[in-house]
């Protein structure tokens, strides 16, 4: 599970799927898949995917 809230704690700081899975050394499905993980387990959508970037929803924020 912290490995799951490091993945989001990543992406929410650089804002994208690609350079999170780079700064993380692994690939960008795995942190799609650790996203996935947390917003079934808490039940909420914790990300908006955009074009170039995510947003975080405000359920992410106070995450």
């Amino acid at each position: 599970m912290l490995g799951k809230l490091h993945t989001f704690q990543v992406l929410a700081e650089c804002g994208s799927y690609t350079e999170a899975a780079k700064q993380l050394y692994c690939s960008q499905p795995s942190v799609s898949q650790h996203i996935r993980y947390l917003e079934e387990y808490y039940g909420v959508k914790l990300i908006i995917r955009k074009k170039q970037h995510i947003e975080l929803t405000e359920r992410g924020i106070l995450l």
